[in-house]
């Protein structure tokens, strides 16, 4: 394998649940109807920033 995509789906479960938090307490809604989250490229240069190193 030379690259794969690291989607962090850690940061996106933080992310949705910080939103659903902040609406069922105070009511607000989130800045945009769409959040998006910038993917990493994992190479073997950078492939220490997996979080999910375990799996591959």
């Amino acid at each position: 394998m030379r690259s794969t995509i690291e989607q962090v789906p850690d940061e996106q479960s933080r992310t949705v649940m910080r939103i659903a938090a902040a609406f069922a307490r105070d009511g607000k809604k989130p800045d945009s109807a769409v959040t998006l989250l910038t993917p990493i490229a994992l190479t073997r240069a950078n492939f220490d920033k997996t979080k999910r190193v375990g799996e591959m």
